[in-house]
């Protein structure tokens, strides 16, 4: 869970807020399948005349329903929840104004499709709530993140958070994703494994070497898990050439981008014609650091399916074979009845070209 190391490295990541998740009827409205409608207070940003988004008030845009509609969808009361509310107002404006959110584990990088600006930066607590909400991931966070673990009792976590960090703008080309195994550094890749850059293939010896070191002298001796996966972001902002981003689980429910989870969990990984070996300082071979070395096309975003009903992706692959059958039953009952087309004689089946 984020709180649990971000005091061990506070000076080498981004400035962030904590906030604890202690109201349990804010997490069930987080958790709740339902429409979504924001508790009171939780405000979105205005927009002027000059944004694609218009403005809209409370007051005449409800012109258009008919009492009938709102005797027959009644508005559900919201419950108020005043005290989260001031918290994330504060840390909001603690951080400068603008801030990217997360719960312990997860981010909601699946919903940036529910704001209106496609992006993950948030000005008001009304943004938070939305992404959190429309996310499967952060839903996953608050339901069974515990849900792959074999030594707990429940999936459920004890404690929940919500994380407000600091906006920064990270060019996606000095983002890397480190694998350590019993301490050790075994496997680096770039985050963003569906592009090439060109600067990566240029400095390859130059990153990995520094990668190592950075590790070694400043993470893992002090993290207090033997397996773990660390973001780092490279800067020369920063006093040690990197930032770190995020830490998450050495195992599956993990993005392992251009390894595979089988010689990661094994410690044997293949060989790649796009990697360099990472070198201890002695010189020692220790791993590898894999980049993206051929021309690739353009590549669709890991995430865009998340943006799409979940039956609509469920049919496109064939996940569910149940909603394949009720598609093609409602089809069918919806085709019209050929017996009222007076221009058409019915025939039998057989009998029909």
């Amino acid at each position: 869970m984020f709180s649990n190391w971000y005091s061990k490295f506070k000076e080498h990541t981004i400035k962030s807020v904590v906030i604890p998740l202690e109201d349990e009827d804010f997490v069930s409205y987080l958790t709740k399948d339902s429409p979504l409608i924001l508790p009171p207070g939780f405000e979105l940003p205005s927009f002027n005349s000059n944004q694609i988004c218009p403005v809209y008030s409370d007051d005449s845009d409800n012109e258009d329903w008919s009492d009938e509609d709102s005797a027959t969808h009644p508005a559900e009361e919201q419950k108020e929840f005043p005290l989260i509310l001031n918290q994330i107002k504060s840390a909001i404006n603690r951080l400068g104004g603008v801030i990217f959110p997360k719960l312990g584990w997860s981010s909601p990088k699946d919903a940036d499709w529910v704001l209106s600006s496609s992006s993950f930066k948030c000005t008001t607590p009304g943004e938070i709530v939305m992404l959190i909400k429309s996310s499967t991931f952060t839903t996953y966070d608050l339901t069974s993140p515990y849900g792959l673990c074999e030594d707990v009792e429940s999936p459920k976590p004890d404690k929940y958070e919500l994380v407000v960090r600091k906006w920064m703008d990270i060019h996606p080309g000095s983002e890397f994703r480190c694998f350590v195994k019993d301490k050790k550094l075994i496997a680096v890749t770039q985050r963003q494994h569906r592009v090439e850059y060109k600067h990566i293939i240029r400095e390859k010896e130059e990153i990995a070497q520094e990668i190592h070191q950075f590790l070694s002298d400043i993470v893992i001796n002090k993290f207090p898990s033997q397996s773990f996966v660390v973001d780092l972001s490279r800067s020369q902002t920063t006093r040690r050439g990197f930032r770190i981003v995020d830490f998450n689980p050495f195992g599956t429910m993990t993005d392992s981008l251009l390894f595979d989870w089988a010689e990661l969990s094994e410690g044997k990984l293949s060989e790649n014609k796009n990697s360099i070996d990472l070198l201890t300082s002695d010189g020692v071979s220790c791993g590898q650091f894999r980049f993206v070395g051929e021309h690739m096309t353009i590549q669709p975003s890991d995430y865009l399916r998340y943006g799409m009903p979940q039956d609509f992706y469920d049919l496109s692959v064939g996940n569910d074979p149940t909603k394949l059958v009720d598609f093609l039953r409602m089809k069918t009952q919806n085709q019209p009845d050929s017996s009222e087309d007076e221009d058409e004689t019915w025939r039998l089946p057989e009998e029909q070209s």
